[in-house]
């Protein structure tokens, strides 16, 4: 009897069933332990990293370079969507804006790469050092003075080549940009008042100081005339080229007109604003600062020479033209930038020089600031 108490307590610990309990616990913390370790590794070694989106083109303030002293502020949410300027809130709280120039509807690129994502711009006086109130000013500006910027918004360079000079020998190119039509053989004027006529035309396009290649060299302007003497809107189409120092000449015919009225001309190019004229001889002396409202051209049976080539023609209402010009405007050119085949440049060239390309771009964002056609 005493040997096999002595047997039992040598073989059988009095603790080895909680010992065994114990190693049995340990070992399954590790497995768990090990098998969460090793799903965190594989996860992230499967887990791809997400791209960081470039922030070229999305929805931000001054998308396009401001005038010294103002800011665009883009409107990014919900709210700040549209498809043109019309869709677009002015600025009419602040005396040092002009709320006709200050709203534009512009066409970010998005997160797609793609110009889709239209968004509101306002513009915001913030002060001569960039950093000033964007709110309405303390005191305004004195009613008598000019309220907004006197900044000259056209490129720097000389709108009238200093050599120009009226042809004396040869007064019209030698490609003759005169209809060949007999203007007096077939109609015969209603009364001693009224007759036929020939508008010859000498023209100034913004960003065209010279003459441009032959093939080039061929603008199709719409001539309008209106009076306040009669209701009816009378307009033409003819073809103009140009001369050495880019001033172009073409010549338009009117049947049966009044000749006892006066008139304003407005004049549309195919890349162009529309401008209205009421001089025979207007000046201006910054370029597309000439305005009028009441008509002084008299005309007469035969041939009339309209010298407008003082006043620069702005461009940017690019085809299809709306009759202002906008982002769908400034879209076309840079999505067309350094191509140069024929369909492009006959819609987006503006200074015909045979490439789209910064210069192009340039003259368009400058005229957004005078952005709509003349009416009449």
């Amino acid at each position: 009897m005493t040997r096999k108490l002595h047997r039992n307590r040598h073989h059988e610990p009095k603790n080895h069933k909680k010992l065994f309990i114990t190693v049995g616990l340990l070992v399954i913390l590790g497995i768990l332990a090990i098998s969460s370790s090793g799903f965190v590794f594989f996860k992230n070694k499967l887990q791809k990293k997400p791209k960081a989106q470039s922030s070229a083109g999305l929805c931000r303030d001054n998308p396009a370079e401001p005038l010294s002293g103002y800011k665009w502020v883009a409107n990014c949410g919900d709210s700040g969507k549209c498809r043109n300027n019309d869709e677009c809130p002015k600025k009419t709280n602040d005396g040092y804006v002009n709320p006709d120039t200050s709203n534009w509807c512009f066409g970010f690129e998005g997160s797609k790469g793609t110009w889709e994502d239209w968004r509101c711009l306002q513009l915001a006086y913030v002060g001569s050092n960039g950093s000033g109130s964007t709110t309405n000013p303390t005191t305004s500006p004195d009613a008598t003075s000019t309220p907004y910027p006197s900044y000259t918004p056209y490129p720097s360079y000389t709108p009238y080549p200093t050599n120009i000079s009226d042809p004396t020998s040869t007064p019209y190119p030698t490609s003759t940009p005169y209809p060949t039509v007999t203007p007096y053989s077939t109609v015969v004027p209603t009364d001693s008042y009224r007759g036929d006529l020939y508008l010859r035309l000498k023209l100034k396009f913004q960003g065209i100081l010279k003459q441009p290649k032959s093939e080039y060299n061929k603008i199709k302007v719409k001539i309008t005339l209106v009076s306040s003497s009669f209701g009816d809107t009378l307009y033409n189409y003819a073809d103009f080229v140009s001369d050495a120092n880019g001033v172009w000449w073409g010549s338009v015919y009117f049947q049966n007109l009044p000749l006892n009225s006066t008139y304003k001309v407005l004049v549309k190019g195919a890349k162009n604003i529309q401008k209205r004229i009421c001089d025979s001889r207007p000046v201006e002396s910054t370029p597309g600062s000439y305005s009028c409202t009441q008509e002084h051209i008299t005309l007469r049976r035969g041939n009339n020479d309209l010298d407008f080539s003082k006043i620069i023609l702005l461009a940017g209402d690019l085809e299809p033209q709306d009759g202002t010009v906008n982002s769908f405007d400034t879209a076309l050119i840079y999505n067309n930038l350094g191509k140069q085949d024929s369909a492009t440049l006959q819609s987006a060239d503006v200074n015909l020089d045979g490439v789209v390309d910064s210069q192009d771009y340039s003259l368009v964002l400058t005229t957004l600031l005078t952005a709509k056609d003349d009416e009449q």
